[in-house]
């Protein structure tokens, strides 16, 4: 397999019940949904009009118990994750990567890129190859593989049954993800320039501990008015519209 490109799949939002947050942040204006068929769902899922989105989840129950199944099951990468996702507090904790290309971000293609991560010197779990039943009740295939350490993201495959629709309209007016903030320390840096340091999505900033620190979304509204997001499940927000991305670039080629 030639040397392989990755790009951001989806941003963590913990929150500490979903149901409370589904119903906050549809009050703020966004289209989400939750991420399994029942009455109880530990995630929800706010989609876009790209391919980057966010998952909102919680850690209760049965779920805060998991880590020591997990060590022995998949390995200490993968239950030092799931420690990782139970004591971070609320907030963008976390994040997923995954192939640029859409078949070798196949479930069936997932050994292979492990493989890869691994010769290029990387530290990662056993895959977890796992499915969901959705609100529309198609049973959802996926894979995931954490790197250690755990501040490092994780890499994801595509869903085996496409879950981003064509197009998306919130009624706060947000489009997409524009870019996520991330701070890496000297020991991760490296790693996550590997991953993720082509993706414009993605802005790296050197600093003392590994973290996403901001998230910011793109408007197309020319009368935006900013959602009352900040704050909201601890999360850093920012906004910016269509038409000042491309005055600024028209700018710097001048």
């Amino acid at each position: 397999m030639n040397n392989i490109d990755y790009r951001l799949s989806h941003i963590h939002l913990k929150v500490k019940s979903t149901r409370n947050a589904v119903k906050r942040l549809k009050d703020a204006g966004f289209t989400i949904e939750f991420g399994h068929k029942g009455l109880i769902s530990p995630n929800a899922f706010i989609f876009f009009n790209d391919h980057a989105f966010i998952e909102v989840y919680m850690m209760k129950g049965p779920a805060n118990l998991s880590p020591v199944f997990m060590d022995k099951k998949f390995g200490k990468q993968m239950g030092d994750r799931f420690r990782f996702w139970r004591d971070a507090p609320e907030g963008f904790t976390d994040f997923a990567f995954e192939p640029c290309d859409r078949k070798t971000a196949a479930i069936e293609n997932m050994g292979k890129v492990r493989e890869q991560l691994l010769n290029e010197g990387f530290n990662l779990s056993e895959n977890m190859i796992s499915s969901r039943r959705n609100v529309r009740d198609e049973n959802v295939g996926f894979g995931f593989c954490p790197l250690s350490p755990a501040e490092l993201p994780f890499l994801v495959t595509a869903y085996s049954v496409e879950q981003i629709p064509e197009h998306i309209e919130h009624s706060n007016g947000i489009d997409s993800i524009y870019r996520m903030e991330v701070t890496c320390s000297d020991r991760d840096y490296p790693a996550m320039e590997r991953i993720v340091g082509n993706d414009k999505k993605v802005k790296l900033i050197r600093g003392r501990e590994t973290a996403i620190t901001k998230v910011v979304f793109l408007t197309k509204k020319d009368d935006f008015t900013p959602p009352p997001l900040q704050g909201l499940f601890g999360m850093n927000v920012g906004f910016v519209n269509e038409e000042d991305i491309k005055g600024a670039e028209e700018n710097e080629e001048a």
